[in-house]
């Protein structure tokens, strides 16, 4: 089973470079908003991991404190991960030299809108894609 095409249009510009300038200016706008409590929906939309569906995540002081899927799935609990460990997974993923790394970032804020991994180009199902959407920062210990 090959990558489900996410909702969001990939920057074409990552297509053909590494993306580590836009990596950096991203991060750069993350850490001005200083957000250590926020929400957002997790989609994991491609390779093995498509199956997964929708979660809600909450984030306080910087730890991912719950995981609401939107519907009951047989599978472990998504993989979740705070912004900046993204952030982390990202720069480590373009700093491999095999394999695609494409992100869109979102451009307010800098945390990563649309994540595609492809650390083996010619291989099925060893893709992972990340939709963030319906980010919200909240108050520590809001809701």
């Amino acid at each position: 089973m090959g990558c489900v095409e996410p909702t969001h249009a990939v920057d074409p510009g990552l297509a053909g470079s590494t993306g580590e300038q836009d990596l950096a200016a991203a991060m750069d706008r993350w850490q001005r908003v200083q957000a250590s409590s926020y929400s957002y929906l997790l989609r994991e939309t491609c390779g093995e991991r498509s199956g997964l569906g929708v979660a809600r995540v909450e984030v306080i002081d910087g730890r991912v404190t719950k995981v609401l899927p939107a519907r009951p799935t047989p599978l472990d609990r998504p993989y979740v991960s705070t912004v900046p460990e993204l952030f982390e997974q990202i720069e480590a993923a373009l700093q491999q030299d095999q394999g695609t790394t494409r992100v869109r970032y979102d451009e307010r804020l800098g945390y990563p809108r649309l994540v595609r991994f492809d650390p083996i180009p010619e291989a099925v199902d060893d893709e992972r894609c990340v939709s963030v959407d319906d980010f919200e920062i909240t108050e520590p210990g809001g809701t």
